[in-house]
Formats: structure tokens, sequence, C-alpha cells
């Protein structure tokens, strides 16, 4: 038992190096101190080492220790989910002059936040290929494998409770990850790594193309912004069903 014990405190040891190995020590533009550690790097998601998905992990600055871990993705499709650090839930915002500003309002105030480049081919994240393809099952089926592969290298996470949030066209990929891990933590495969989700957020979600833009128009006519008829027109002519709900 004691040989046990000490080859799993040899290995956890191991893993922590890994995590410092990846450790942010200066961002380019940024002349203070940020009080947190930040961790970058790429995890290979596909069959050989050239399909890699980018990820950015800072930890909270209340209590990285029990404070939930967070996964940001925005959408698009392809947008990169570095638009979300620099430019709405991230530490940081670019000023004017291009330095780093300190964002008071990140969420990393009181959650470790992960930020990830998805699909493969988006923003630093890299496909393998010159005109690659994809899709919502395969950009599912990658970052489930990231997620496995990144508790992996930062193994005191797993205890943590899991959230996935993200804004626009994430409304398909975080419900789509968000049942590809329940039916995993689910089925009985005691050598799959168990992860700790709680649930989801979608700002301004992307889902579904009849209830998304015949919901708009449901909201600017509860808002008094177009009148009776033109409510009632839209209605009646605009086919909400297609992808873009014009009219037929």
């Amino acid at each position: 038992m004691l040989l046990i014990r000490t080859l799993q405190f040899a290995a956890f040891l191991v893993l922590c190096s890994q995590c410092e190995s990846k450790l942010i020590t200066s961002l380019p533009g940024l002349d203070s101190e940020v009080g947190f550690k930040q961790y970058s790097d790429y995890i290979t998601v596909g069959d050989t080492n050239e399909k890699r998905l980018f990820y950015w992990y800072m930890e909270s600055q209340s209590d990285p220790a029990t404070d939930p871990l967070v996964l940001w993705l925005n959408g698009g499709p392809g947008c990169s989910s570095m638009s979300g650090v620099l430019g709405e839930i991230g530490p940081f915002y670019v000023r004017p002059n291009i330095t780093l500003g300190i964002n008071k309002y990140s969420w990393n105030r009181v959650v470790n936040l992960l930020f990830v480049d998805s699909p493969a081919g988006i923003g630093f994240s890299k496909s393998g290929v010159h005109n690659c393809s994809t899709g919502d099952v395969q950009t599912t089926r990658d970052l489930f494998t990231f997620l496995i592969k990144f508790f992996e290298s930062f193994p005191h996470l797993k205890s943590h409770d899991f959230w996935i949030t993200g804004e626009s066209y994430a409304g398909h990929y975080i419900p789509n990850l968000a049942q590809w891990i329940v039916q995993h933590n689910t089925a009985k495969d005691f050598s799959f790594q168990h992860i700790k989700l709680k649930g989801f957020l979608i700002g301004n979600p992307l889902t579904n193309a009849y209830v998304d833009t015949g919901g708009y128009v449901d909201f600017v006519f509860s808002h008094q912004l177009i009148s009776n008829q033109t409510y009632h027109e839209l209605l009646k002519h605009c086919n909400f069903s297609s992808s873009s709900g014009t009219a037929q």
C-alpha cells in the first residue's frame, strides 16, 4: 500500500510539473501583475498530432482550489474564443494603443476560466489540412476529447464543478457537448473519466431558426417597437423555419 501511495504521489508531481511547463509568465502589451496563474497550450484531438485545439486557461482570482471550472466557447461558426478573452468575459481588454488593460468585471474573479478555439482551424487551433471541413458532431467529439486530455493535464480540476458557457452559434456546440458528457458519465465504463458537469449557459444563442428568428419578432412586438399590423404581417408572410426567416 505504501508503494502504491508513493507511486501515486510521484505521478501527481510529474503532472504538476507538466502544468507548470504551460504557465504563461508574460504577455505582450501587459505592463502590470495580474495576481493569478494562467496557462496555454495545444491539445491533440485527432488521429495524428496535426489536429490540435488551442486553449487559454486562467485560474480564479478568488479561490482557485475550490471555485468551479467554466469553459467558454465563442460561436460564429468560425469565431475565435480569444474574442471572449479580450472582448467579453476575460480578464483583459485591448486599449486603443494596443496594450492590455485589466477587466475588473472578468468572470475569473470568481471562477476558473477555460477558453478554447473550436472547431479545429479556428483562431489558433490547427486542423492539419488547408481546406478542412467539420460539423456539429465532429466539433462535439473533438471538444470532448479535448476535455478528457485537459483534465489529464490538470488533474486537480477533476473534482471541481464544471460549467459550459458561450454565445451565438455555441448554442449548437454547448448543448451537444453537455449531452455527450451526460451520456458518457452514465455509461457503465469504469475506465471513463467522470466530468462533474453542473449545467450550461448560453448568451444570445443560435440554436433553431424557427425559435430564434420568431423570438426576435415576439420580442420587438412585446416591447412596442413595431405595430400590431406589422407584427401580424410578419407572422403571416415570414417562414421562420428557413435558415434566414425570410418571407416566402
